[in-house]
């Protein structure tokens, strides 16, 4: 019994990852769209071509955003599948963390893989590249949800990372 419960809870993560991952791939792949932004895809070029932000161009966005992605176009080549692959990977974790919480809050399995894949058609997908407002819902969203861990369980660190993320 605990064994197939076990090889169901892995079977849940890796198919959220996968999904997650697919589904926002699949909606940056469509093509340019007026909510898509290319500041992020600018400036972190302009950081791999030993450009400086505030220093040698002008931002009117935080810091974060451009130098993570910047570090997947180090990795991937700077093309716009480096640019949704950001997104993507957001995606998958927001979906698996989401995850995570809803089973230690002990949700029905069903319910949580549920609630877990409409967050991850929900969240990211919406503009499936890297956007600022995005990164920082999400950001938020994991500290609260190490909030909820910290009030749970009373472990310091939730609480710190509660603190770093925010």
């Amino acid at each position: 019994m605990k064994i197939s419960k076990a090889i169901i809870s892995i079977s849940s993560y890796i198919f959220l990852a996968f999904f997650a991952f697919f589904i926002n791939y699949w909606t940056g792949s469509r093509g340019v769209f007026p909510i898509d932004t290319f500041v992020h895809f600018d400036s972190a070029a302009r950081i791999l071509n030993n450009e400086l932000p505030v220093r040698d161009y002008w931002i009117v966005h935080g810091l974060f955003v451009d130098y993570l992605q910047s570090i997947f176009f180090k990795v991937l080549g700077i093309n716009w599948q480096a640019y949704i692959i950001h997104g993507s990977i957001f995606n998958s974790i927001i979906a698996i963390f989401s995850f995570k919480i809803f089973t230690i809050f002990r949700i029905n399995l069903v319910y949580a893989f549920l609630f877990s894949m409409c967050i991850s058609i929900l969240a990211y997908p919406v503009s499936a590249t890297p956007f600022l407002d995005l990164h920082s819902a999400f950001l938020s969203l994991f500290a609260m949800y190490f909030l909820l861990l910290f009030v749970k369980s009373n472990k310091s660190y939730y609480l710190f990372l509660t603190i770093i993320i925010l």
